[in-house]
């Protein structure tokens, strides 16, 4: 019966070098760290446009809003994901996983004071079809949260924010504006002599608040914090 690898045969490791003692000593197998990221990132990411670069892994400690189409936002955060390694700590939610954490529907998780555990914590906005009362202000709420703890997070959107939005909210709004970096990802294209798509450079715009003053993480920690009293 062939082996899926033929580097490793299928033991998912292979000798990187022999030591001083004459022992043989093992490194992962490509096929074995591909399986790794496959269940990291989940089928979706997994499956999406690899990108030569992104440019984005340079962000994952700042709070950015995000816009684009959903190819090429999938496009870049796979980049990051694998950028960074297989220890880092991130997890993409949807405004629709967070409703439903809300409502009880999830029975592995209690709150969406769960994901404040993330290193970083990527939120779609979108996923949610039908308009519910409570979801503005529990995006709003995850939004402020990790604002209030110094934990970065990214917000995407396939436009920008604005009222006809199911989870939109004019604090939501606001607290993009005032402290969030703003960024338009483009569509990533494939040359014909490569098999991954160079990423088109984008402008950064910056958030309000550090236009207007040299605020700290504790500042904007401070102000958020107003807000949920």
């Amino acid at each position: 019966m062939p082996f899926n690898c033929e580097t490793c045969k299928d033991k998912g490791a292979i000798v990187d070098h022999i030591d001083d003692n004459g022992l043989a000593v093992y490194k992962r197998c490509l096929c074995a760290t591909e399986k790794l990221f496959k269940n990291k990132l989940g089928l979706a990411l997994f499956a999406a446009t690899k990108l030569q670069k992104s440019g984005l892994e340079e962000f994952v400690d700042k709070n950015v809003f995000l816009r684009g189409s959903v190819e090429a936002f999938y496009a870049h955060l796979r980049y990051v994901v694998i950028y960074h390694g297989l220890n880092f700590y991130y997890q993409l939610v949807s405004d629709k996983q967070l409703l439903d954490v809300y409502l009880g529907k999830d029975p592995d998780i209690e709150s969406i004071r769960h994901y404040l555990g993330p290193k970083l914590l990527v939120l779609q906005l979108g996923g949610n079809g039908y308009k519910n009362v409570a979801l503005p202000g529990i995006v709003t709420e995850m939004v402020q949260s990790r604002l209030f703890e110094n934990k970065p997070i990214w917000v995407f959107n396939t436009k920008e924010l604005a009222s006809d939005d199911l989870c939109y909210s004019e604090t939501l709004s606001q607290i993009i504006d005032d402290y969030f970096q703003s960024i338009a990802i483009g569509k990533a294209s494939k040359s014909a002599s490569s098999k991954q798509a160079s990423a088109p450079s984008f402008d950064v715009e910056q958030p309000k608040q550090l236009k207007s003053a040299s605020k700290t993480a504790n500042d904007i920690a401070a102000d958020i914090a107003k807000n949920l009293k």
